[in-house]
């Protein structure tokens, strides 16, 4: 052998290992990627499974339970709200004025959005029965609690409803 062949057999076996190395990282490098993906995919779905169990727990709450922003658009009613006035099919995004038709208890929820401080009062509302004929008394109970929290920018001065049906105490 020559020289010549010699140098670039050298060359060639110098290139394949070098591109064998390469190869091996790029591996190596998506192998990293795959297990940060697979992890990412793990801590999305153990989210997931937690607000599920949480939207779950809500619902079946038979409270009416309402978040509103700061500028008192519904964010999130339960399902027991439909229980209590009657129902707006699509609640979320509406102003609270539109969703709970008693300007006491929507002022209310005005005084402790400015105020910052819990507010709790009784209300006797006369409302429809079922059937939409016969008008009846309810007493109920509203509850308006702000949700501060500075560390979380976007539930800032939002606000959370609770109403409970007292009629049966009365």
């Amino acid at each position: 052998m020559n020289l010549f062949a010699t140098i670039a057999m050298a060359s060639a076996v110098v290139f394949a290992w070098l591109w064998w190395k390469q190869i091996r990282a790029n591996d190596t490098e998506r192998f990293r990627r795959g297990a940060q993906v697979a992890s990412i995919n793990a801590e999305i779905d153990r989210v997931y499974q937690r607000s599920e169990l949480l939207h779950r727990m809500v619902d079946g709450i038979g409270d009416g339970l309402m978040i509103l922003s700061s500028e008192r658009r519904v964010l999130f009613a339960n399902k027991a709200m439909k229980h209590f006035f009657p129902p707006v099919s699509l609640p979320t995004g509406r102003p609270v004025s539109e969703c709970l038709p008693d300007a006491r208890i929507v002022a209310m929820i005005e005084e402790t959005a400015k105020s910052g401080v819990l507010h709790h009062d009784e209300f006797v509302l006369t409302i429809a029965n079922k059937t939409g004929y016969a008008a009846e008394e309810r007493v109920y109970s509203v509850e308006a609690v702000p949700l501060t929290d500075d560390s979380r920018p976007n539930v800032k001065d939002a606000l959370l409803i609770i109403l409970r049906d007292e009629t049966a105490k009365h």
